[in-house]
């Protein structure tokens, strides 16, 4: 409630990064009991096993959903690897051995998971970030952005991270050792470019700085957790039940009113003009759920997402997911597809990014493709709804609020 991120992903559409993130500590708290021996001995052989298959499934799918998250994953188990041979020297033989295997299963397990998509998001994502940023002019820490970091309340939860950190380092030297790490291990590699390094492109500055949210929380909860725990102890040695729980109602409105003026400070961040679907969407797609084929094809209002790709404009972009209807463009992950089905679906995604595109061409492609519908949705895009009713090339079909079912004419 205090960090601006990641509010600020509702604005930007980084819902991928934000479901990766929210992937990332269950992998690695499932993975404590195996690959640490001082937490292994309470828990049984059974208990291990089902871990590292739930956390074989977790890789898996943060694999697909975000590459750089899976890195963020990675770079933390190596700096809680660091940690534990550099906090258990003498055992290094047995650590390297029990890390090594526990690794080696989740590496195969996961490949196997997710073997249907694995190489073409190898092929298609993973190698071509590899390669060096192509301007050649990058400079250390260019694109670390502070004011990611310092909007709402975020100087305060920085504060609070700083006593956080030297609170750990004296108490809990393991822990905070390794979130020092982890955040140097991914500063590191975000300036890859600049040191003149390969792999440049796989994680940048900005991508870094909008999640370090979840170090600055840990540290920051860790030094609330102390101080909270000092005054406990201060009100238990007073051995009064009704003083200790006057005490946590008290903690407790702190919180909630310190967190409550850290909403107020972030609901500004969302920028109504980035919410891609509004209520009369939804009332359409209930009536395309309702009245047209499971089937049924829809062209709708793109524009250039990135990646090489094209994505929804507006709320014709939940058509796919909300009634099972196909779309043009589809959802983002066609780009994992045949290049040569990637390469159609963009050309024809192009003519409804362009607002320079005649309802005339519109009309060509869906009777080309058999595409049965075009859907406008309340927030609009490149297609003039005007124009397509000026043509005479379409059938209306719906329209309210704001939000138009045309069907293409049959060719004169």
């Amino acid at each position: 409630f205090l960090t601006p991120m990641p509010a600020y992903y509702t604005s930007w559409g980084r819902y991928t990064q934000l479901a990766g993130l929210l992937i990332l500590p269950p992998i690695i708290t499932l993975l404590q009991p195996v690959l640490h021996k001082d937490t292994s001995s309470t828990t049984n052989l059974q208990s291990k096993i089902n871990a590292v298959i739930l956390a074989i499934i977790a890789i898996s799918g943060l694999f697909l959903i975000h590459y750089r998250v899976i890195a963020f994953a990675i770079f933390l188990l190596v700096a809680d690897f660091v940690v534990s041979i550099l906090t258990n020297h003498r055992e290094i033989s047995s650590t390297v051995k029990r890390w090594s295997i526990t690794g080696m299963i989740c590496i195969i397990g996961s490949i196997l998971f997710a073997s249907p998509w694995f190489f073409p998001t190898l092929s298609q994502i993973f190698i071509p970030k590899l390669t060096p940023l192509e301007s050649g002019q990058a400079t250390l820490f260019g694109d670390f952005t502070w004011r990611f970091l310092t909007t709402a309340y975020g100087k305060q939860a920085l504060t609070l991270a700083g006593f956080g950190l030297c609170v750990g380092l004296f108490k809990r030297p393991r822990s905070s050792t390794t979130v020092i790490i982890w955040t140097v291990l991914l500063l590191f590699f975000a300036n890859l470019d600049a040191l003149k390094l390969p792999g440049g492109g796989f994680i940048t500055g900005t991508s870094v700085v909008i999640m370090l949210f979840i170090p600055i929380s840990l540290l920051g909860g860790d030094f609330l957790e102390e101080l909270t725990s000092v005054w406990q102890s201060i009100i238990v040695q007073k051995r009064n039940a009704l003083l200790q729980r006057i005490n946590w109602l008290i903690t407790i409105i702190i919180f909630a009113v310190v967190a409550s003026f850290g909403a107020r400070q972030l609901l500004p961040i969302i920028n109504p003009i980035t919410i891609l679907s509004r209520q009369a969407d939804r009332n359409a797609l209930n009536w395309i759920n309702q009245n047209l084929p499971k089937e049924s094809t829809f062209i709708i209002n793109s524009f250039s997402w990135g990646f090489g790709l094209y994505a929804g404009n507006d709320g014709g972009y939940w058509i796919s997911p909300v009634t099972g209807a196909l779309t043009i463009p589809p959802p983002a992950l066609y780009g994992l597809g045949e290049k040569d089905t990637v390469d159609q679906i963009n050309e024809y995604s192009q003519l409804t990014a362009n607002k320079n595109t005649s309802p005339q061409k519109i009309h060509e492609a869906m009777l080309s493709l058999n595409i049965d519908y075009l859907y406008i949705g309340a927030r609009g895009g490149a297609v003039s709804v005007s124009e397509l009713i000026n043509s005479d090339l379409y059938e209306q079909i719906y329209n309210q609020n704001g939000t138009w079912i045309f069907i293409a004419k049959p060719a004169p």
